[in-house]
């Protein structure tokens, strides 16, 4: 391994855990291209105590509430310091953006690549976003993006590697495979890469056949994981039916189709 600092180390074993935007991922797998899914994560979170009943509501549960060409998820999230029993909304909505090079650019007119860090989305970018929160939400909702102050975003990308490992060189979760953030896969993908890695190797009489055959079984879950992802996409981003048309038998096959997607 070489290092920014001119440094350079020998390791028997050296793992890439490092995102979705991965460094290993372009040793471990260079083909590998990462293909933006034509929409963003719009987030934000905003302290309870300023919300019109304190945050009472979000006790109830997570909610995921949906509106044309995508959905958001709302729910509580405790501070860190957890002594002053302090909570804050936590938010998220996906949107279509088609000219992402146009969205990515700051309001100091920087240009960013994959996401919007909080503080630096253009203001009348903002605005409109929120304008259209209270439009495509529920009041109370709308009332939590309207509250919320210095919004970001983060493009969404998957990625389909060919492999694990090269070598002696081996990629964890996002840096591997990058699956659709709603499939609710990101931490259990990740974990479940190291605990097989470590199960490959723990006594292995050769560790490079270890590897290979930990790297075909990550790949094979990640692709499925992937699969999924790309179904629901279609049913939670552009295929979201208008609610107010649907009977009840047309939303329980609506709901019967997203619980058969695995």
């Amino acid at each position: 391994m070489h290092f920014e600092d001119g440094a350079k180390e020998d390791f028997d074993l050296t793992i890439f855990a490092d995102g979705y935007n991965s460094l290993g991922r372009r040793y471990v797998s260079p083909e590998t291209k990462q293909t933006y899914r034509g929409y963003v994560l719009w987030r934000g979170t905003v302290d309870r105590r300023r919300l019109s009943d304190g945050g009472r509501v979000l006790e109830r549960s997570f909610f995921r509430l949906y509106y044309r060409e995508g959905h958001a998820g709302v729910y509580l999230v405790p501070l860190a310091d957890r002594k002053e029993n302090v909570s804050r909304a936590n938010w998220g909505c996906y949107l279509p953006v088609r000219d992402l090079q146009a969205f990515l650019v700051d309001r100091e007119g920087r240009q960013h690549s994959g996401s919007i860090p909080p503080g630096l989305m253009r203001a009348s970018r903002e605005s409109d976003r929120k304008l259209w929160a209270r439009e495509a939400l529920p009041p109370y909702f709308g009332d939590i993006v309207e509250a919320s102050t210095d919004t970001f975003a983060q493009a969404i990308y998957t990625a389909d590697v060919a492999r694990y490992h090269r070598n002696r060189t081996c990629v964890l979760g996002d840096a591997g495979i990058l699956v659709q953030p709603f499939t609710v896969s990101g931490v259990f993908k990740a974990t479940n890469d190291a605990l097989e890695l470590a199960k490959a190797l723990n006594g292995a009489d050769h560790v490079d056949e270890a590897l290979e055959r930990w790297s075909a079984k990550e790949t094979e879950l990640g692709r499925r994981l992937l699969s999924v992802g790309e179904r629901l996409e279609q049913l939670l981003i552009w295929r979201v039916p208008d609610f107010e048309a649907m009977d009840a038998d047309s939303l329980q096959r609506w709901l019967d189709e997203i619980r058969s997607i695995q």
